[in-house]
């Protein structure tokens, strides 16, 4: 009986480096990994030992006797994963650094960001006896974009926050929540305290619709952080007092929004979602959610697990539009190629839950909707009316498919629209690469600019660093590079410089910051939450109001 990795998956690769067989894959030594959405074991070498159940950290690993039957599609994706064309993945990819266990004494590091990137890259120095690290971060509260970007209603893969080494009492760990670099501590006071400074703060910029009336639309990325309990969007309010709503883009973020907005209430107050939301989303008359991509099924950017979670929900509808249906024929050949095994599953799920019958106990629903780009938003009273141009796909030059206007129009009305078309970096001190997604570097190490000329002592790690691309887990193997260039300088003396002692920066960051939480502080403040869940019946109930945090920490 293999055993098989399931949806909450965090790609953390804790399970191959246990296998004695290998035979879970893509590594992060291949191509495919930093950009797979989940690993595979393959069903045919696994020798049924188990050791990678107890490695994974969101316990994503199951043997197949043990799948529910909303499950089971997973050991079919893995069969066919391990069917296909694989010369691709097995080509190099980010090598994971060998770690020295040891480095010249004294080591000082400042790690910017207590997210999954910075959580990682602090998880690995303290492997070295040692070192000091310092995480600032400019939120009251550790985790980053797993406590305010993943579902409510994903719980799993929120269990990867055990990972990260923030709250574990090591005396070479010092937390600063509520410190940000730039407002409270400068880049150069940092270099004057430390000897070399992680950034990993991730992509923290909305790509905007670039479209006449674009400013009409609101970010989806601010929505999950509304209905997550961010305090920086805990007032913000949408518009929920209409029937429908029109999310552009459909990558995963797309999904998940359009699923909070039509999920009964009373499944998300067993959540850990924001009082404020939920009680929003209880008064909402949002009854249709139209998701919207201008290219077909094929190429949507949304996951295989994301899709899966909606094939059993009993109170949303998921449907097609025919006409769409009709439309992305154009992309068969692509999809039946030999080397795309997956992409035919994941089209397949899609034309499944999208597929009939009508889910009659359903109240609400969401339309995919394919090959339509934006083109105008226009304010009609109280909605919105969006244009969009039909698509074609068709053949291009490099061999690929490209969406082509067909110079047909249609027009769609809505109380709001979404944009979740992708990320940026925002880094002012940091040179940024030509296509904005993230910091120019090589192998972590900062560049100047094009020219490659290397930043001393600054490095970067995650979405900073590779883009707004792969799961949490990701964070693992990305960190594990920059972390090794990073020693591999201290040790080559290129770091070695006088710092200031650490009761000077106790000081500044005191009369700077003086509201700002240690690791006991956010102790403190979990385990209220924690209180206030079990007494409501949820896992947590989030504090989303700055003073809240601060008086629950004291």
């Amino acid at each position: 009986m293999p055993y098989v990795i399931t949806g909450g998956c965090c790609a953390d690769a804790s399970c191959i480096d246990v296998c004695p067989v290998d035979c879970i894959h893509p590594t992060p030594s291949e191509r495919g990994f930093l950009d797979a959405d989940m690993l595979f074991i393959d069903p045919d070498s696994c020798i049924e030992c188990g050791a990678c159940r107890p490695e994974c950290p969101v316990d994503a690993i199951s043997p197949d006797h043990e799948l529910s039957p909303g499950l089971l599609p997973y050991l079919s994706l893995a069969r066919a994963h391990f069917s296909g064309d694989r010369t691709a993945d097995a080509a190099a990819g980010p090598v994971a650094a060998d770690l020295p266990s040891t480095v010249r004494p004294g080591l000082r590091v400042a790690v910017v960001g207590a997210g999954a990137a910075g959580g990682y890259a602090a998880r690995e120095l303290l492997k070295i006896p040692g070192v000091q690290i310092d995480v600032y971060e400019r939120n009251l509260t550790p985790h980053g974009l797993v406590r305010f970007g993943i579902a409510p209603d994903h719980p799993q893969t929120k269990l990867v926050e055990a990972v990260f080494p923030f709250t574990t009492g090591n005396p070479n760990l010092r937390l600063h929540l509520g410190v940000e670099v730039g407002r409270h501590i400068t880049h150069a006071e940092l270099m004057s305290f430390h000897h070399a400074v992680i950034y990993a703060a991730g992509a923290d910029g909305e790509n905007r619709l670039q479209i006449p009336g674009g400013d009409l639309a609101e970010c989806a990325g601010e929505f999950v952080a509304w209905y997550n309990g961010d305090p920086r969007v805990a007032d913000r309010s949408f518009d929920l007092t209409h029937e429908r709503v029109i999310v552009i883009g459909n990558g995963n973020v797309a999904l998940d929004v359009a699923r909070i907005l039509t999920s009964d209430v009373d499944r998300l107050a067993r959540t850990d979602i924001a009082d404020q939301a939920l009680a929003a989303l209880g008064r909402s008359n949002v009854r249709e959610v139209v998701v919207v991509g201008r290219r077909g099924v094929a190429d949507a950017a949304y996951s295989y697990s994301e899709m899966l979670a909606l094939q059993d929900r009993d109170d949303i509808e998921v449907v097609f539009d025919a006409s769409d249906l009709a439309r992305d024929d154009e992309q068969r050949t692509a999809i039946d190629a030999p080397s795309a095994p997956l992409l035919k599953e994941k089209v397949a799920l899609t034309r499944r839950v999208a597929g009939p019958p009508a889910n009659e106990r359903a109240r609400r629903r969401v339309v995919l909707r394919y090959l339509l780009s934006p083109t105008r938003i226009s304010r009609l009273g109280s909605e919105v009316q969006m244009d969009f141009a039909e698509n074609a796909m068709v053949g291009s030059d490099s061999g690929g498919l490209r969406a082509v206007a067909t110079g047909t129009h249609q027009q769609l009305r809505a109380g709001l629209v979404l944009s979740a078309i992708g990320f940026r970096a925002d880094a002012a001190d940091l040179p940024v690469a030509p296509s904005g997604r993230s910091v120019l570097h090589r192998a972590g190490r900062v560049l100047t600019g094009v020219d490659g000329e290397v930043l001393p002592a600054v490095y970067v790690t995650g979405w900073l660093k590779r883009g707004p691309r792969g799961v949490v887990g990701s964070n693992k193997a990305c960190a594990i590079e920059t972390v090794g260039s990073l020693l591999e300088d201290y040790q080559a003396g290129t770091l070695t410089r006088d710092l200031r002692p650490s009761t000077e920066l106790e000081a500044l960051l005191s009369e700077r910051q003086p509201d700002r939480l240690d690791a006991a502080g956010w102790l403190r403040v979990d385990a209220l939450e924690r209180r206030n869940g079990r007494s409501a019946g949820r896992p947590r109930r989030k504090l989303t109001s700055l003073a809240e945090i601060v008086e629950a920490a004291r």
